[in-house]
């Protein structure tokens, strides 16, 4: 159980730290994936740099740190637990998406 506990944690911390810089630092304009908003804005019409509005599926894909901070933990605590026929997988999955979310702020706070 010491061992799951430690994984979801390690798990929650990384996604947290992932999801902030996807979200807050490389899908902005100028930087590595300024180019993900065009191509989401001409395939699916989600939100682009000039119209501002913020569909849900877009606040989940770029938008929301905390949102991507989520799905990213959401998965790979999902994969992760996946074989390990843990006691109590979904208390561990939502302790995982907590420390996501957490983190996130925590980094968008000491930025």
């Amino acid at each position: 159980m010491l061992e799951t506990v430690l994984i979801t944690s390690i798990i929650g911390i990384c996604s947290g730290i992932i999801g902030y810089v996807y979200s807050c630092e490389l899908t902005d304009k100028g930087m590595l994936l300024d180019w993900w908003w065009n191509f989401l804005y001409k395939k699916f019409k989600i939100a682009s740099y000039d119209t501002g509005a913020e569909p849900k599926l877009w606040r989940v894909l770029i938008g929301c740190e905390r949102c991507t901070s989520g799905q990213i933990a959401l998965w790979s605590c999902v994969i992760a637990l996946w074989g390990r026929h843990a006691s109590m997988p979904v208390f561990f999955v939502a302790y995982s998406c907590s420390i996501a979310i957490l983190t996130s702020q925590l980094v968008k706070k000491w930025r």
